[in-house]
């Protein structure tokens, strides 16, 4: 299972790690992290409750896919400096495509 998000960066072929964790670009190391703990536990195969299979597997490959990978980006000094630039970058690449980011649909 694959995972195709239509909107804002991810519209720009960029993976929006802060969006993915619901922070701020400029939240600090502490933040990201309670925020990281609070969305692994929810999604966690030994803690998530459902009733569907198909529920829980896509709730594990969420997890796997889009939340661990943007919290081992964000924790890192080195690899969230490089990450920021990336992201103004494509910000700005956005600004010129104004209108199609989608972000009032």
């Amino acid at each position: 299972m694959s995972f195709h998000i239509e909107r804002g960066l991810f519209l720009l072929d960029f993976t929006d790690y802060h969006a993915i964790l619901g922070v701020p670009v400029d939240a600090e190391v502490k933040d990201i992290r309670k925020r990281y703990l609070k969305i692994a536990r929810r999604l966690h195969p030994d803690s998530f409750i459902s009733e569907s299979k198909e529920e829980e597997q896509r709730a594990s490959q969420f997890l796997s896919k889009l939340v661990n990978p943007a919290w081992e980006k964000l924790s890192q000094e080195k690899d969230r400096t490089e990450y920021g630039l990336l992201l103004k970058l494509k910000g700005q690449q956005g600004l010129q495509k104004r209108g199609t980011i989608g972000d009032s649909e």
